[in-house]
């Protein structure tokens, strides 16, 4: 230690070895069974749900079956964000909060798509989407969020009050 300090270091004592297996030291919710079924409850209740995978992108999912359900988390990367958000409208509609970026999901095909937008850039992306299945998301309209562990237990990724919601996603 004195070594270490004397050539401008500043060394701390440990208590524990870094080589030690440790506890995950996430708090966020596991994507645990529990979790899964809960979604699966969703899909019966709504008749679809979208599931949103972020994991420094996005990519988004429209879930309508158990078998969709069972796609989807074939496909999850661990350790992603796993946010539930209710299913595309029929077209994008209705005045939208001023002063916002509004994020927007669309289907066209088989592909979900994502998209930021300022507000008053609504009305255009809205007319140019024309009526596809498509949602304004609103944070207060999650329905329900996770981390998905790897093999070893842990998701590091923190669950807090804003999900980054960035880049284009692949549906189904």
């Amino acid at each position: 230690m004195a070594a270490a300090r004397a050539a401008g270091l500043f060394p701390e004592r440990r208590t524990e070895s870094p080589y030690e297996e440790r506890r995950c030291p996430s708090k966020a919710r596991q994507a645990d069974e529990g979790f899964w079924a809960e979604v699966a409850e969703l899909v019966a209740q709504r008749g679809a749900v979208l599931v949103q995978e972020s994991f420094g992108a996005s990519r988004w999912f429209r879930v309508m079956s158990d078998a969709d359900l069972e796609a989807v988390r074939a496909r999850l990367a661990p350790r992603s964000l796993v946010a539930v958000w209710p299913d595309l409208a029929d077209a994008l509609s209705g005045p939208q909060p001023e002063g916002t970026h509004l994020r927007i999901v669309w289907q066209e095909g088989d592909r979900i798509h994502y998209m930021v937008v300022l507000d008053d850039e609504f009305p255009e992306v809205a007319a140019r989407l024309g009526p596809v299945p498509s949602v304004v998301l609103d944070e207060r309209e999650r329905l329900v969020a996770a981390v998905l562990p790897d093999p070893d237990g842990c998701g590091l990724v923190t669950v807090g009050a804003v999900t980054p919601l960035v880049g284009v996603g692949q549906g189904r």
